[in-house]
């Protein structure tokens, strides 16, 4: 095989590789994108979990559209996290989480938790969840901060007390139907009490830009100089075409 033929094949191979890969960011521009904000109830109401539409806001994000939750100050609804629509960033398996997040107001917690609030990734389906086992402060006061974190089990862990499946944390990440979101947690994340904001002043917890970042873009003159390398491959094959002999 000729060696110009060999390097089409290998740019063809790389260029529809690249083309393929998942890779999505949700920017909020538009609408909420189907996404659902999260409470959870009081210790005496065994921490009963509400989801509604998350707040759409147009502009103020990071930039543009962004969705928001806000925090009041009870134990009885505490502001408990954001989650995506079931699968919609495909494969997470060894993907780059990333959120542009920030805070208005001051977050607390439930009365009675002494730790500070924290803010953590989290994957599940099916009974098999699993969380973040690094967190970021909840408070940026009114700054957008960004943060990311890679799908593997350095950086996740079985959730204590919500995790009583068999599925790796690959197989969820892989899964069709898993759900991606952002936990809100007060220190801890395994007991009701620990879970969700408050507020004594009345905050707002915002998002934007939720998703995995695009692979590394091939250079405009690769596409090019592929595309070219193609067009003379299917050149080259007619030629030979016309010379056969009836």
């Amino acid at each position: 095989m000729k060696k110009w033929m060999k390097t089409a094949i290998f740019l063809v191979t790389l260029l529809s590789l690249t083309s393929a890969s998942h890779a999505y960011i949700e920017t909020f521009d538009s609408n909420n994108a189907g996404w659902t904000t999260y409470t959870i109830g009081s210790s005496s109401d065994s921490g009963y979990i509400t989801g509604t539409d998350s707040a759409f806001t147009s502009t103020g994000g990071n930039p543009g559209g962004y969705i928001s939750g806000s925090v009041a100050n009870s134990a009885v609804n505490r502001l408990y996290g954001f989650e995506a629509p079931a699968g919609a960033f495909g494969d997470l398996s060894g993907k780059t989480l990333t959120v542009d997040y920030q805070s208005s107001g001051t977050v607390t917690g439930p009365a009675g938790v002494t730790t500070g609030p924290s803010v953590r990734f989290y994957i599940g389906v099916s009974g098999n969840y699993f969380v973040s086992s690094t967190s970021w402060d909840a408070n940026t006061n009114g700054s957008w901060t960004t943060h990311a974190l890679t799908v593997d089990t350095s950086n996740f862990v079985a959730w204590p007390n919500q995790n009583s499946g068999s599925l790796t944390l690959a197989q969820v990440a892989a899964s069709s139907g898993y759900y991606v979101g952002l936990l809100f947690s007060n220190g801890a994340f395994s007991s009701n009490i620990d879970l969700g904001f408050t507020s004594t002043n009345g905050a707002t917890i915002s998002i934007d830009n939720f998703g995995t970042p695009s692979a590394v873009p091939i250079p405009a003159a690769v596409w090019l100089l592929g595309s070219g390398l193609v067009g003379l491959v299917g050149l080259k094959k007619k030629l030979n075409h016309r010379r056969t002999p009836i």
